[in-house]
């Protein structure tokens, strides 16, 4: 039912917001602490634009370790599937 649905908002042009969290290993093997203030990121799918977002904390990774770090997506899934994009993803 879900799928009918989906199809008739991008059909009429209903937005089609999506959430969901994307889990970023980092690894720091030196040996001092590493840390950044935040991060500004984008993800491209084929060199094309998918979406882009920033992280606006700070982050740090203990000398020799491994942390996950969870960001945050949010797409319309209009916005993808009106550019050329959503094709690719097919």
């Amino acid at each position: 039912m879900w799928i009918a649905k989906l199809t008739q908002d991008l059909l009429t042009g209903n937005d089609i917001n999506l959430k969901f969290n994307y889990l970023l290993e980092v690894k720091n093997p030196n040996n001092k602490k590493a840390s950044i203030n935040g991060l500004e990121w984008i993800a491209f799918v084929d060199d094309k634009k998918l979406v882009e977002g920033e992280i606006d904390k700070p982050i740090e990774v203990e000398a020799n370790k491994t942390k996950i770090i969870p960001i945050e997506i949010n797409v319309n899934l209009l916005d993808v599937f009106s550019k050329d994009i959503g094709q690719e993803l097919l």
